[in-house]
């Protein structure tokens, strides 16, 4: 199963915390490498992440009664999924929930698709009724698709499940709240993940809690090479009487393995050994003084998080302010076109460059400019083409109807002997490849019958392929647009995967 990764943490209104996301999302790998982003009570603005999916349920205020707003949100990276499919969403003064189901590019075949629930109980909420939601919810997506791993993580506060769900497994075994673990993860898979706890999000009271595929630490023994090794096995060598292993030979080939043997032998006996843990996270480039400094930086995770958080924000202000100046001066030098990219860029602005669609340019919206737009270009107003239609339409008093009947049309296609011809050209004609597709675009169809050819009926066909493109009966191209891409994303899977390791 691919590594995946969800950050539960509740999120308020201010807009540092979002900057603070944004920055994240740019320059910690932690975030930049996760597939999954999920908050819980997520009072965000209305900027658009790049590159990610986002995916709520916010909250009625009626409903719940809390004076701000809020809500559950999914985060799902474009690189990693695109089919996202909302199964439930669901408001209540007990428990907000979002359900969805998602189908990643890479997904071993005994899956069928995932189940991800963000779940948000809250602190005064009636556990009994909770619970019944998220086992209704259960049981529900497991009649749907029973072999779907299922995921159910969010801020349960008070409320657990492993009374309710007694096949799911939790995942979630640190600390997200001070002394408490409040922020929960169950899934069908057993020990398919391990937890660990990253900073919180700007002021916020829950650490963000950061799911790793879990995987057993290899042993592995190695050798200690020092001087003190070398010059012992130095002095071994020195005390060896190499005559006895030439004498004791018959040939070059039983020499040469009795020496490498012994040398073997040597080293395993003087050649100190230590047992190391390696851990699946490990990077082959990480250092001594590189865990050192990491060390520190967990040091200052525990001790230092208010200073480093005051640092941080200042630090944003600083940076923003930094980037206004020089897309004042980039506007100032006269350069537009860099200028305008920077106040986008500000602003949070989603870039929509050569070859988007409609849908690219937000959906609804996007609909509503083409809609526009074609009213602006098609609208024939008095006195602006006035000249130009009667121009055309004395032009076309000149011309008179043409009519076509259909005994014209058969006429014409009787004076073609295919057969016939083919035999002139001495060529043959092969009826068993041969087949037949009949275009018909009425409503109600009535049955052709079959075309005969030598006595051998022709076999009629719905589509036909015919120089690497799908054709159907109706000319709806779907079958081979959908031939295409599945081909496209098989020819770019390993280029994908090449990308990620960049």
């Amino acid at each position: 199963m691919q590594t995946w990764e969800k950050r539960g943490n509740q999120t308020k209104t201010d807009e540092g915390k979002a900057d603070e996301l944004l920055a994240n999302l740019r320059f910690q790998h932690e975030y930049r490498e996760a597939c999954l982003l999920a908050f819980t009570e997520s009072w965000l603005d209305d900027r658009v992440l790049d590159g990610f999916t986002l995916v709520r349920a916010d909250r009625d205020l009626t409903v719940t009664g809390k004076p701000h707003g809020g809500g559950v949100c999914l985060l799902v990276r474009d690189q990693w999924c695109k089919s996202i499919l909302v199964r439930e969403t669901l408001c209540t003064p007990n428990i907000e929930l979002l359900s969805v189901s998602l189908q990643p590019y890479y997904l071993p075949s005994e899956f069928p698709q995932l189940f991800v629930t963000v779940v948000y109980i809250q602190l005064k909420a009636n556990i009994i009724k909770a619970s019944e939601i998220i086992y209704n919810l259960s049981q529900k997506l497991e009649s749907h698709s029973p072999k779907a791993p299922k995921f159910i993580f969010g801020d349960f506060n008070n409320c657990t499940l492993h009374k309710v769900l007694r096949t799911y497994h939790q995942y979630v075994k640190c600390h997200t709240r001070k002394n408490r673990t409040l922020d929960l993860c169950y899934g069908t898979i057993p020990k398919a993940f391990s937890a660990t706890t990253r900073h919180p999000m700007g002021t916020s009271d829950h650490n963000v809690a950061n799911l790793l595929e879990r995987e057993k630490p290899t042993v592995k023994t190695v050798q200690i090479w020092n001087d003190n090794s070398i010059t012992c096995l130095q002095g071994c060598f020195d005390c060896t009487m190499w005559e006895v292993f030439e004498y004791s030979s018959s040939d070059l080939d039983e020499l040469i393995d009795v020496i490498s043997d012994y040398a073997n032998f040597c080293v395993e006996s003087v050649v100190p050994t230590k047992t190391c843990k390696l851990f699946p996270n490990n990077k082959p480039w990480v250092s001594k003084h590189l865990k050192l400094l990491l060390d520190r930086k967990k040091a200052v995770y525990a001790g230092a998080l208010r200073d480093v958080q005051r640092q941080i924000k200042r630090q944003i202000l600083v940076d923003k302010e930094a980037y206004k100046q020089r897309v004042e001066r980039t506007l100032a030098s006269g350069n537009a076109r860099v200028a305008w990219q920077g106040i986008k860029s500000m602003a949070s602005a989603p870039h929509i460059g050569r070859g988007k669609t409609s849908a690219d340019l937000g959906g609804y919206e996007g609909q509503n400019m083409a809609n526009e737009l074609n009213v602006f270009f098609s609208r024939f107003e008095s006195d602006i083409f006035l000249s130009e239609v009667k121009q055309v339409e004395a032009s076309l008093q000149m011309f008179q109807r043409v009519v076509v009947q259909q005994s014209d049309v058969l006429k014409l296609f009787r004076g073609y002997y295919f057969v016939e011809w083919f035999e002139e050209s001495h060529l043959v004609l092969n009826t068993n490849k041969t087949k037949e597709m009949c275009i018909d675009f009425r409503m109600r169809t009535t049955p052709t019958s079959a075309t005969s050819i030598r006595g051998q009926n022709i076999e009629i066909v719905e589509e036909y392929k015919y120089l690497g493109v799908l054709l159907d009966n109706k000319l709806q191209w779907s079958k081979c647009t959908d031939l295409i891409y599945k081909k496209s994303q098989q020819r770019l899977f390993c280029l994908k995967k090449f990308f990620f390791l960049l």
